[in-house]
């Protein structure tokens, strides 16, 4: 390749091609790295799954939101409209044996009422995880195929701008090919 003006073209595709992979790398790279949303996310649901996997799991320890203080005022509510109530205006009177077993029996339902409370924020808990873990991996997939797409577009550029890119021949090559189509034209019958 003799000619100036191709040699230039070529030197500008290669500058073209590194500056393209250029861009490319540092694309590739900045999507490689999940966003701080994302590794909150991800370390929130696995901090889950990970207790989920311990065998001695206490879930009033659970690492999750849950405060009972909205059955503690229904149960004070209830106190107030049923015996416990009413045993308080007529102490005087009433019998010590029933008033244990009343006041134990409204404090035996708080303490179930706390409990399917708690496993209603448990379940809820853990059906907010499993979403949030499939929203993780969904991103993940996301970016590693913007990155994999990234890499594709580079790497078609750099070739279609080589598929683009003809050279002319050698000035000799270009008067030999003329001579023969001469000489053939020249020796060929005519009719």
């Amino acid at each position: 390749m003799s000619n100036k003006s191709d040699k230039k073209k070529q030197e500008e595709l290669q500058k073209r091609n590194v500056q393209l992979e250029t861009e490319a790398t540092a694309d590739r790279a900045a999507l490689r790295e999940p966003s701080a949303l994302d590794k909150e996310a991800e370390s929130q649901s696995l901090g889950w799954f990970n207790f989920l996997k311990d065998p001695n799991r206490d879930f009033s320890k659970a690492p999750m939101p849950f405060d009972g203080t909205a059955e503690d005022g229904a149960a004070g509510a209830e106190e107030e409209r049923t015996a416990l109530g009413a045993m308080r205006f007529g102490s005087a009177s009433a019998d010590p044996n029933l008033q244990a077993v009343l006041k134990a029996n409204i404090q035996e339902r708080r303490a179930q009422r706390r409990g399917q409370a708690l496993e209603n924020a448990v379940s809820r808990y853990d059906s907010m995880m499993r979403g949030m873990a499939g929203d993780v991996a969904a991103r993940d997939l996301a970016r590693r195929q913007g990155a994999a797409g990234i890499t594709t577009n580079s790497a078609e550029n750099s070739l279609n701008t080589w598929a683009a890119f003809q050279p002319r021949p050698h000035w000799g090559l270009t008067l030999a090919a003329a001579g023969i189509a001469g000489a053939s034209q020249a020796l060929a019958p005519r009719p």
